[in-house]
């Protein structure tokens, strides 16, 4: 950050953020993300041209940097100015990182992350590298079949799906209303020795 330190103590942390370079058009198409700022059309066509950047929603929270704020990012002899076109969260990344084991590294980073196009990142930054692929898989394929192929055509990697996520959710789900009904039934159980106790102490006391 050529501005200086965002986030942190002056003289201690570190004045970097993490840049996320994306296909802005491909990526908007299969992933829900939460608009904080900023308009997700305007901001996609910004994207695709030069100069735009998405923040997360922990700049606009910290340090009040919103969409229209500009942010200089670079080292001392390439420093490129960009604008902010929309301040994003996506509600799912928690569940997604615990499933595919990336806790950390997404909590170490996303207080500090800005996104903008990999077209950008070659512009500005002499950087293309690709280390995350994002695709849909169609119905007829199962997770066991992709993650062959795909490893095999990528050379290894980590694979993980939405299927992955949505059967965690639907497991604990479970899970948990299994338990909340088993105490519903021994809840049951006990207000019946109840009423059958109070019922016999009638007909004593009758006797």
């Amino acid at each position: 950050v050529a501005d200086g330190q965002l986030f942190g103590v002056k003289g201690i942390a570190p004045k970097n953020v993490t840049a996320v370079v994306f296909e802005p058009t491909a990526f908007f198409r299969m992933t829900n993300l939460k608009w904080v700022q900023g308009d997700p059309v305007e901001a996609e066509k910004r994207l695709n041209g030069e100069g735009a950047i998405l923040v997360a929603r922990e700049f606009l929270t910290a340090r009040g940097i919103g969409v229209g704020d500009t942010i200089r990012l670079g080292k001392i002899d390439n420093v490129h100015e960009f604008t902010i076109v929309g301040v994003v969260s996506s509600p799912g990344l928690d569940i997604a990182t615990s499933v595919f084991g990336i806790q950390g590294e997404f909590f170490e980073q996303a207080i500090n992350c800005v996104f903008f196009s990999r077209a950008e990142a070659k512009r500005c930054f002499d950087n293309d590298t690709v280390q995350m692929v994002q695709f849909d898989l169609t119905d007829d394929v199962d997770d066991a079949a992709a993650k062959s192929k795909i490893t095999a055509i990528l050379g290894g990697g980590q694979f993980g799906s939405g299927r992955e996520i949505k059967y965690f959710i639907i497991h604990a789900a479970d899970h948990f209303m299994s338990i909340v009904s088993l105490f519903g039934m021994l809840g049951m159980v006990i207000a019946g020795f109840g009423a059958a106790n109070v019922m016999a102490a009638n007909i004593g006391a009758r006797r």
